[in-house]
């Protein structure tokens, strides 16, 4: 092994970083470099066929003109799909995202009402002249930009996280084009020498362009993260005006103010230092203020979940592969966009299903108590099939039932209750999924 491909040292001492600007960057990559976005989820818009009938339903019956869907974030076209499917009479329907990697993989199988628009969220209100738009997002908030605050002994105070990467990643001084695995090095063509993945280096690369050279040292990287502890810094919540809202013309900056205002009121309900994590949705925001001068009548719909208050708050982030998800504060949402003139609907998802469709339903895999996990996750799978397959089938006749996607479906109510009586066990539900829409009426 000669000196310029021996692997550099491991990056051991952990980085700290502010977590907004980590979690940005770490999704953008994640995102761009899937060959097909979504492909190991299992979400709202990419399993569960009962959400977007409910949304084709109401689309269908609350419009006085043709309505124009835009869908933000495609993902796997599941949810484009199943809205047409049931609302076929629709004439436009069309899907942005700012990779195109998952349309090229199902473009020939999309139906004929769908096109596709590449461009980033804050980039879609530039595509809409028309009246009658509904821009819809499923499980797109939680991808976007949000910030990470706390309090600290009465001070708000932001997120940072110390970052490292798994030592057994090798991160060699090789050159950008080769690729490796983790562990494996194997040959290529040379195009410029990269040099040796330091701490250092890694953290003056989060905020520039050069981030996504990361992948270029290996494309394990981004699963070889891990998360330490959080550090807290206090700063004036003003700064943000600076990071997340930086892209906002200087007339937001008063209806900005009155939000903050209402972010800060969150914030002074927490009252053990740093063990609440308090988001502020900036992306979502930002657009919500770019789409309030749309051509009336216009709503925008998120499907996502999250909480209405601090209190509520659940893990400050997850991850998946590499991926930062990041719970949605609907509270805060929902206050901006009064703010800016809004007619704001906030329900659970459920909750919109019932409405629309006259079904009280519940995802099976919120569902606890019934403790069919008690011989295992396999077992617990099977127990679901058999005690729950034809029910699902029975919802939603069109639905794939099978051993990977039976968690993620939705029964009635009342199979649930059958089969809490048949086992003699009480049952709880864990609700966190969420219906938002802004109306311009």
């Amino acid at each position: 092994m000669t000196p310029e491909t021996q692997p550099a040292a491991p990056i051991a001492v952990p980085i700290p970083v502010p977590f907004n600007a980590w979690a940005a960057q770490t999704n953008r990559l994640f995102y761009k470099n899937l060959d097909e976005p979504l492909r190991a989820f299992r979400t709202l818009g990419s399993a569960d066929p009962l959400l977007p009938r409910a949304f084709a339903e109401s689309l269908l019956r609350d419009n006085t003109v043709p309505p124009h869907v835009h869908e933000v974030g495609s993902g796997n076209f599941f949810f484009a799909r199943e809205v047409l499917r049931n609302a076929p009479s629709l004439s436009a329907y069309r899907a942005h995202d700012f990779s195109s990697s998952s349309f090229d993989a199902y473009r020939e199988t999309l139906p004929a009402q769908l096109s596709f628009n590449q461009c980033s969220a804050l980039q879609v209100r530039q595509q809409i002249q028309e009246a009658g738009a509904h821009i819809v997002g499923v499980e797109l908030l939680d991808d976007l930009s949000n910030e990470y605050w706390s309090r600290w002994a009465g001070t708000p105070v932001e997120m940072w996280m110390d970052i490292a990467v798994d030592p057994r990643l090798h991160l060699p001084a090789r050159t950008s084009s080769e690729r490796f695995k983790v562990g494996v090095q194997t040959d290529g063509d040379a195009h410029g020498t990269l040099p040796p993945l330091t701490a250092q280096l890694l953290s003056e690369l989060i905020g520039t362009a050069q981030w996504e050279t990361l992948n270029d040292y290996n494309p394990g990287l981004l699963k070889a993260l891990h998360y330490g502890t959080r550090q807290f810094f206090p700063l004036e919540l003003s700064s943000i005006f600076e990071k997340g809202w930086r892209m906002l013309p200087p007339e937001f900056r008063s209806t900005g103010e009155e939000i903050l205002d209402a972010y800060r009121k969150q914030l002074e309900t927490i009252t053990e230092n740093g063990q609440t994590i308090v988001h502020l949705p900036t992306a979502a925001i930002a657009m919500l203020w770019q789409c309030r001068d749309l051509a009336r009548p216009a709503k925008i719909h998120f499907f996502d979940y999250g909480y209405e208050r601090p209190e509520e708050s659940p893990a400050a982030f997850m991850t998946f592969q590499g991926q930062v998800s990041t719970p949605v504060n609907f509270g805060i949402l929902k206050t901006a966009a009064e703010l800016m003139g809004y007619k704001v609907t906030l329900e659970k998802d459920r909750e919109f299903i019932q409405r629309v469709t006259g079904e009280d339903t519940l995802i099976l895999a919120r569902v606890l108590g019934l403790d069919l996990h008690i011989f295992g996750e396999d077992a617990e799978t099977t127990f679901l099939l058999h005690f729950f397959e034809e029910a699902a089938r029975d919802l939603c006749p069109t639905a794939e039932v099978n051993e990977s996607t039976i968690r993620g479906l939705r029964v009635r109510r009342s199979a649930v209750d059958a089969v809490a009586a048949e086992l003699k066990r009480e049952y709880s539900y864990r609700d966190g999924s969420f219906y938002f829409c802004a109306e311009l009426a």
